[in-house]
């Protein structure tokens, strides 16, 4: 019996040395790897922030030209409106049939450039929010 113990005892030690010796080879390969990966884990973060700081650059430009553009088209609409609607009125004012006629068609020409512009911009729109893809 006391021989049986002695087994078990070099088998438990046996065991025992193949896990220091296993921890002790983690420990060296962490070691020498580590610190590469962590410098290269930094760069990867520094890369990323960068990007992350060029596309907001790039979203807001695209933004402002955006907002630019969107402003001189309403301006260029208002001036539009301040000059047709005036001559417009003094048009229907006339009682001739074809001037009444002229007017219509031509009321009838700025609802529909109207209602494509506001289809477009409601498109464009959609796309930006991402709904329409």
């Amino acid at each position: 019996m006391a021989m049986r113990e002695d087994n078990d005892r070099d088998k438990l030690l046996d065991q025992r040395r193949q896990w220091a010796k296993s921890r002790a080879d983690a420990l060296a390969k962490w070691e020498k790897t580590h610190g590469d990966l962590e410098s290269a884990e930094k760069a990867a973060l520094e890369a990323l922030e960068a990007a992350q700081r060029k596309a907001r650059e790039l979203v807001s430009s695209a933004m402002e030209t955006w907002q630019d553009i969107s402003a001189k088209r309403q301006r260029a609409q208002q001036e539009r409106d301040a000059v047709v609607g005036p001559a417009e009125a003094e048009l229907r004012a006339t009682a001739s049939p074809r001037i009444r006629d002229l007017v219509d068609r031509l009321e009838k020409r700025r609802r529909n450039l109207d209602v494509r512009n506001e289809y477009e911009w409601g498109q464009a729109e959609r796309r930006r929010s991402g709904r329409c893809q």
